[in-house]
């Protein structure tokens, strides 16, 4: 699997990496910033993935300390370089959007060249300096719990003074995350504003579909990084400072209302407009849904913990937060899957798609989706219902299967093996059914001669790919976390809550930016309420008694 995965990587980015290279209209400041991403992305690929694989291979998790010390250092290299670089990336788009008839001067080749050795030597600056912190100090343990060096990991085992290197780490995180966050609002703000008071309905579809795959990228990586400095932060699964409780609360308060807000705009974009009772836009209705369900289990029940400073839950209240989250995660399974499905109909089998995705047989498999879930996740938990629970502790943020078993006294074989097989079996099928969806996809295109009705059905596809490997990648991790006792449990509780923040927050965005009937409808809406906001600005401001000098009493 890890020899696998790293292939896939290094072949995906190569892949990317040539085709900018060897071909001379790609030579252009969008796709030479972008060239910096991948080669970025295959040194962190290559700092974890080949001495996990010889770890394995040999049965040996040893590591001189010199290649723990410069794998930790090139880990934060490709970890502070993703955010500088995506930071560089946001200010190309600002300029290519905002200021088109300057681009051209402002970017050219000699200046792109300045940018990319600018921030290859901030990051290397700034990383380096945490590094010579961490050399000046004596390493008085030998094992760190996590797969992977890095700074916190190393820290952990020095038995001297350590707060200068803490407050630097802090300061580095803070600087990485915030000037990428603030570059990124002030960069998408000016976009948005650009594209409402341009009346060319094509300039500004495709300044938001250029835009989107950047900000999806963006988001993804901001998400797993917060979540990981998090969890080697704070020790405990809610270890908070009271000094920091409110900014907890704040942001979690934050990331749920903006989870609300994506997701409940699309829903009212497909369910308020006849236009897109489609069944391609009936099945991302359900998808959404689900998605509200998952983040509704998990955020009010963290801020209410953090604000009341108590974590105790009554045990059938943890059952059913833990059945209705395995509801969750299974349900976006089972809907990508019947996704999947829709798509190999509308491009294979165009002329019966009308007949076969009838809304008859739409109910029929909007049923089969929901029944199906049910049918996998319930039997999971009779077989926890005849268990004693003995513990009363979890190691998560939330409750779920994985966590009561541990719980349990008695025998859990039989959990464990069930446990195993609704994984496999939701995992494997929705992967399984979308290979074999995705090769007929591609035979019919490449068989097909009509170069537009092969960019739509790659475009269309191309964002149900992305919110599936999303998904997937997220919820293999947070299995495979639980499977093996040696994984951090920082990084096992990372990998828990990233199954409530990506899909929720990813999915509308990449389907409300690169599906383009949906797209154009939020665009009418925002222009609408735009134009609204001004007429009552300007009415309100006609109201005001005219006067020249207004004079205050002494």
């Amino acid at each position: 699997m890890g020899t696998l995965t790293y292939c896939f990587i290094v072949a995906g980015n190569m892949t990317l990496i040539l085709s900018i290279t060897l071909n001379r209209s790609l030579h252009k400041p969008m796709y030479l910033m972008l060239l910096n991403l991948p080669v970025n992305d295959l040194m962190g690929a290559s700092a974890f993935f080949p001495q996990l694989i010889s770890s394995i291979a040999l049965d040996d998790r040893s590591i001189s300390s010199a290649a723990c010390f410069l794998q930790g250092l090139l880990v934060h290299l490709y970890g502070g370089g993703n955010f500088i670089i995506l930071s560089g990336m946001a200010y190309d788009r600002f300029l290519a959007i905002c200021r088109p008839l300057s681009y051209s001067t402002l970017m050219s080749n000699a200046y792109v060249l300045k940018i990319v050795v600018a921030m290859w030597l901030t990051d290397l600056v700034l990383i380096s300096a945490l590094f010579s912190l961490l050399s000046r100090l004596w390493f008085c343990k030998t094992s760190i719990n996590a797969m992977i060096c890095n700074n916190p990991s190393l820290v952990n085992l020095i038995c001297g003074d350590t707060r200068i290197n803490n407050y630097y780490g802090l300061f580095l995180s803070s600087l990485m995350n915030g000037i990428s966050l603030i570059a990124v609002i002030f960069t998408y703000v000016h976009i948005l504003v650009a594209c409402l008071t341009n009346k060319q309905s094509d300039t500004r579809s495709k300044a938001l579909r250029t835009c989107g795959t950047h900000l999806t990228v963006f988001l993804v990586f901001q998400v797993f990084t917060l979540l990981t400095v998090l969890s080697f932060r704070f020790r405990q699964s809610l270890d908070i400072p009271p000094s920091q409780a409110y900014a907890a609360i704040i942001m979690a308060t934050l990331t749920y209302c903006f989870i609300i807000a994506g997701n409940m705009t699309i829903i009212l974009c497909i369910t308020l407009n006849r236009s897109l009772h489609k069944p391609m836009y009936l099945m991302l209705l359900n998808l959404l849904v689900n998605d509200l369900i998952g983040a509704t289990l998990f955020f009010p029940q963290l801020i209410s913990g953090i604000a009341l400073e108590d974590r105790s839950v009554y045990c059938a209240s943890c059952v059913l937060q833990a059945m209705m989250v395995h509801v969750y995660a299974g349900g976006d399974y089972v809907i990508l899957t019947a996704m999947a499905y829709d798509r190999f109909l509308a491009i294979c089998r165009p002329l019966r798609y009308g007949v076969m995705m009838s809304r008859a047989n739409l109910l029929k498999v909007v049923l089969a989706i929901v029944v199906t879930d049910l049918a996998v996740v319930s039997p999971l938990y009779c077989l926890l219902a005849r268990l004693r629970l003995c513990g009363n502790s979890i190691t998560d943020m939330y409750c779920n299967n994985a966590s009561l078993l541990k719980l349990a006294c008695g025998d859990t074989a039989v959990n464990n093996y069930y446990g195993i097989f609704v994984a496999a079996f939701l995992q494997g099928m929705s992967l399984m059914a979308v290979i074999f969806t995705y090769v007929q996809i591609l035979v019919a295109c490449l068989a097909n001669k009509q170069s537009d009705t092969k960019s739509k059905a790659l475009r269309t596809c191309g964002t149900h790919l992305t919110v599936f490997l999303v998904f997937q990648v997220t919820t293999m991790f947070k299995v495979l976390a639980h499977r093996f006792n040696q994984v951090s449990p920082y990084l096992r509780r990372a990998a828990g809550v990233s199954i409530f923040l990506l899909p929720p927050i990813v999915n509308p965005l990449i389907y409300g930016l690169n599906t383009k009937e949906i797209r154009n409808i939020k665009q009418e809406l925002l222009v609408f309420n735009f134009s609204v906001g001004l007429g009552h600005v300007e009415r309100l401001w006609k109201n005001i008694p005219s006067c020249n000098t207004i004079f205050l009493k002494k």
